[in-house]
Formats: structure tokens, C-alpha cells, sequence
């Protein structure tokens, strides 16, 4: 049965604490995705993840997925080995967190920024052998990895690239896709490219912008032609987690109590 969800990428300025799982809960939401990111939910600290899986706990919510690590050097298709071995530990301890908290996905993206384009095909090697390194974990673990479309810019943002490494993973059975509508509608392929994402759907992550850069504005801030959404996933008979993951948010009150509404609505289109 598709659920709906919220990212607290919303409060990245902020350490995650009780008040801001309040404010979800509050807004009608029942599940969330955390996103690991340095200052705002220290993954790799057991004392701090055991306050706030117990938060959860007691203010209903479910944990669906934790964003693998977000910050600077973090990167599982580095050259440098040292880098690589550094990055891959530090999403090993997301996935600790994200099974402390109860939850069942990690959502990761294939590398970094791409930097030097010359080396694309073999960082693009190193990746599928990194991703594959933490579905073993996830799958020893009893989660999976959704693997998401990235940016443009990113390393996989060029539409063949990422086809060809859904492809190639296609037969691990710890591996899912998260699909990201910011990300797609920045790219040349735009949403289209659902069609030809072979592995399961397990969540949305749904944000809107002009077009040209991955803004994580609220649906309907952006063009994104959500019209043309909804026959897709109801195509693959989507059942997963429609996520709203937003930034830079000002007023969290309103905008949770908008996105709830437009997520609800969302539903109905997709059932």
C-alpha cells in the first residue's frame, strides 16, 4: 500500500531533535526519512542515534530510510582508495543507524560530483562495485539500498550512464531504486526516465524546481508536470513511499500542512 513520508532535509541547518519530529508528527505525517548530514543527525554517534530512534519510538513515528552520508570528501566512487575505504565505513554506520532506528532503506546516490569526465567509465566501475559492497551489508543487515537517480552533475546523472548501472545491478535482490523527480526533471530524459529503471520503486522523493537546478521546492512551486507522473508510477504499479523532501523552508508549520494536503491528494492520482 503507497504510504507518504517527509525528509528532514527540511531541518538540515538543525540538529534533529524531539521538537522537529514533533512538528512532523503534528502535521499528520507517520513516517520520515532522515538525512544523514553532518550538524543536522550524527549518524555515526550510537548515543545520540539511540536517543532519537527512542524519540521516534514514543512520538509514533516510523523510520522508512535514512539518506546515506551528505558531506564534504563523502564519496563511494573515489579513486583515491583511502577516500573510498573512508566513505564506504561512513555509509556502513548510516546503515547501522538507519537498523537502530527501525527502518528499512538506505538511499544512496552512485558517487559525487564529477570532477574530471575523462575517468567517468571507470569511477562509474568503481561505483557499481561500491554500491554492490554496501547492498551485502544491507542485506546482512535485513535492509536494502535504494539506489537514486542523481543530478546531472553528479557521477550517474547522465541518463545512459545510470541505465546502464541499474541495469547491471538489476539481478541483486538487496538493491531498489529511489526516484528522485528533482533530480529527473533537471536532467535531458526528464521524468520519463521511470520507464526504464528495472528494479522496484521503493520510494518518490518528491520536489519540484524550473527546471535547470535541483531546487527541492514544494510541488507546484516548480514546472514539474506532475500530470504526467502519476500514469507512470501507476504503470509499474507503485506501491512504495511517496517522500516530500524540501529545503531551505521557512515557514515548516505551513509547508508541512501544504505538502501533507498535496501528498494526499498525490494518493488519489496514483491509486
Amino acid at each position: 500500500m503507497t504510504m507518504i513520508a517527509v525528509s528532514t532535509q527540511m531541518f538540515d541547518r538543525d540538529l534533529l531533535a524531539r521538537p522537529h519530529l514533533a512538528a512532523l508528527r503534528d502535521a499528520g505525517f507517520g513516517a520520515v526519512e532522515v538525512f544523514a548530514a553532518p550538524g543536522h543527525f550524527e549518524w555515526e554517534d550510537a548515543a545520540y542515534v539511540a536517543r532519537m530512534a527512542r524519540d521516534f519510538r514514543e512520538l509514533g513515528l516510523e523510520v522508512f530510510s535514512v539518506h546515506a552520508p551528505w558531506a564534504p570528501g563523502q564519496d563511494i566512487s573515489a579513486a583515491d582508495g583511502v577516500q573510498r575505504a573512508a566513505s564506504l565505513q561512513s555509509v556502513r554506520r548510516a546503515v547501522d543507524a538507519l537498523v537502530a532506528m527501525g527502518g528499512q532503506a538506505l538511499v544512496l546516490h552512485p558517487g559525487a560530483t564529477l570532477t574530471d569526465p575523462a575517468h567517468k567509465a571507470a569511477l562509474l566501475e568503481i561505483a557499481a562495485e561500491s554500491v554492490a559492497s554496501v547492498a551485502a551489508y544491507c542485506r546482512a543487515c535485513g535492509v536494502r539500498v535504494a539506489l537514486e537517480n542523481p543530478p546531472p552533475y553528479e557521477l550517474g546523472g547522465d541518463n545512459a550512464d545510470m541505465k546502464a548501472l541499474y541495469r547491471r545491478l538489476a539481478g541483486n535482490d538487496a538493491i531498489v531504486a529511489c526516484f528522485d523527480t528533482g533530480h529527473a526533471h533537471v536532467s535531458a530524459e526528464g521524468i520519463g526516465f521511470l520507464r526504464d529503471i528495472p528494479q522496484e520503486i521503493a520510494l518518490v522523493h518528491i520536489s519540484d524546481n524550473h527546471g535547470a537546478e535541483d531546487e527541492h521546492l514544494a510541488p507546484g512551486e516548480g514546472t514539474l508536470p506532475w500530470a504526467r507522473l502519476w500514469p507512470l508510477l501507476r504503470a509499474r504499479g507503485f506501491d512504495g513511499c511517496l517522500m516530500l523532501e524540501l529545503s531551505g523552508v521557512r515557514d515548516a508549520t505551513t509547508t508541512l500542512a501544504r505538502g501533507m494536503a498535496w501528498l494526499r491528494e498525490a494518493l488519489a492520482h496514483i491509486s
